[in-house]
């Protein structure tokens, strides 16, 4: 899911800095007469179809053993049974969600609503469990595709909505229907079957909320004194965007509001992403005597550095406030306390010499999350502080607990509009507690010096 994360943000960022001078009008809702719902057959055709692509990419492309499936292999996968499976973290952290992603958007792309295009990222995870592998089905690969691909999927419709302008003609239309079609691939395939991608419309037609990306560049410096190489320096781009209002007093729907936090370096070719964090808003509101949003906020959380490598995704309460001092003032706080149904923590790189005898890849974990981010901006100069907190049960895999600290502040500075630079500091602690093995503590210290590229876009009043 970090793959696709990154990829979406990256697209974003293109599209995002070419088109944010359009102003649009902001709509609360998709304009219903000109997006209607098809017969539910359509997206439900869509989803095997999706899966029969995928199928015939790893069967024939990829010429992968497990897509060799037969009428004996699907008996076999009925017969034995889920169970949960040992893929590599990307397969089942990245790839599973970007499908849960198509199976999600065949309905919604097609008119359907959040909560009626849910159970198409179950139906289509479930087919390719039981239809699409020689392998036994999974319970693992069952709730990241669902859950996670709900996340990514409704994710990729809003900014993909973000990017389409109906009422545009001629290079920019084209630019925005070729990004739009990136960034949600069967949003584009839809458009083009119900002939959206040519229409000109007069009025606008999708829901639109303010957006902001920022883009920092610079370099990064570790020290971690157990590792082979205590001490490296790398380069890194770091990617913000933040989606929505949070303290603007309406109705709202789920996803209304959501962030995406990405860093990309050049460290580790095989795990680029060194963290991809995106939380969104799925239920609550925003109070009207003071500037402040509760509510239940959907989690998806992936690090990886020099101390571990861990997955999560969480559920939970959220708390948000901010106090305005004048037009690029104020001071702001957040806090997230979720569940954590589902967890990966990659217990490589806490192994020395043979004080974890019964490492492997990665155990799968339950347990809870803790977010914490104060800011406070004041003209020119900004100041942030974020605190994550994990907590991990193991329960498939040799047991024991994770406890995983992590503190990041950091200040800027606003050199001229949306350019400025940046310093940033990242304490990493980790404990890691096994019956057999006793406990490992580990500790990471990270600076970073960064130069910001920020992009704002905010529509108009409704």
């Amino acid at each position: 899911m970090k793959v696709a994360f990154v990829a979406l943000l990256v697209l974003c960022c293109t599209a995002f800095a070419w088109s944010e001078d359009t102003a649009t009008t902001q709509l609360l809702h998709d304009n219903p007469d000109y997006n209607k719902p098809v017969p539910l057959a359509v997206p439900i055709l869509e989803v095997s179809l999706t899966n029969g692509v995928i199928w015939a990419f790893d069967r024939y492309v990829g010429e992968y053993h497990f897509a060799r499936i037969s009428s004996d292999s699907i008996k076999h996968n009925f017969d034995s049974g889920f169970h949960w499976d040992t893929d590599d973290f990307e397969t089942n952290f990245s790839l599973h969600p970007y499908s849960g992603s198509a199976y999600y958007n065949c309905a919604r792309s097609n008119g359907y609503g959040f909560y009626q295009s849910v159970p198409f990222a179950f139906g289509g995870s479930l087919m390719w469990e039981m239809l699409g592998e020689t392998t036994r089905p999974s319970y693992n690969d069952l709730i990241n595709t669902t859950v996670s691909g709900i996340f990514l999927g409704e994710v990729m419709y809003r900014l993909s909505s973000s990017v389409l302008d109906d009422q545009s003609t001629g290079a920019p239309r084209v630019f925005r229907e070729i990004a739009a079609t990136l960034i949600n691939p069967v949003r584009g395939f839809n458009r083009i079957l119900q002939g959206k991608m040519f229409r000109v419309t007069e009025q606008e037609v999708y829901q639109k909320e303010p957006l902001s990306m920022m883009v920092a560049a610079g370099v990064r410096h570790t020290r971690n004194s157990s590792a082979p190489v205590p001490e490296n320096n790398h380069s890194i781009v770091n990617l913000n965007l933040t989606y929505g209002n949070p303290f603007e007093v309406r109705s709202r729907k789920p996803f209304d509001y959501f962030t995406l936090h990405a860093d990309l370096t050049s460290g580790d070719v095989q795990h680029i992403a060194t963290n991809v964090i995106g939380e969104g808003f799925l239920l609550g509101g925003t109070s009207s005597s003071a500037r402040m949003m509760t509510g239940l906020f959907q989690h998806y959380d992936y690090w990886n550095t020099d101390t571990f490598e861990i997955g999560t995704l969480g559920i939970g309460g959220s708390w948000l406030s901010r106090i305005q001092f004048d037009g690029d003032s104020d001071f702001q706080n957040e806090f997230h306390l979720a569940v954590v149904p589902l967890g990966a923590s990659n217990q490589r790189k806490i192994v020395v010499d043979t004080t974890n005898p019964n490492f492997q890849n990665y155990t799968y974990a339950g347990g809870a999350q803790l977010k914490y981010q104060t800011s406070l901006t004041w003209h020119r100069f900004s100041f942030l502080a974020q605190y994550y907190l994990y907590w991990l049960h193991t329960y498939v895999g040799p047991s024991g607990n994770d406890l995983i600290g992590i503190l990041r502040p950091r200040i800027a500075f606003r050199v001229y509009r949306g350019i400025g630079i940046s310093y940033e500091s990242f304490l990493y602690h980790r404990t890691s507690t096994n019956p057999n093995g006793g406990t490992i503590r580990n500790h990471t210290t990270e600076q970073r010096v960064y130069l910001l590229l920020g992009f704002e876009s905010s529509p108009s009043n409704r």
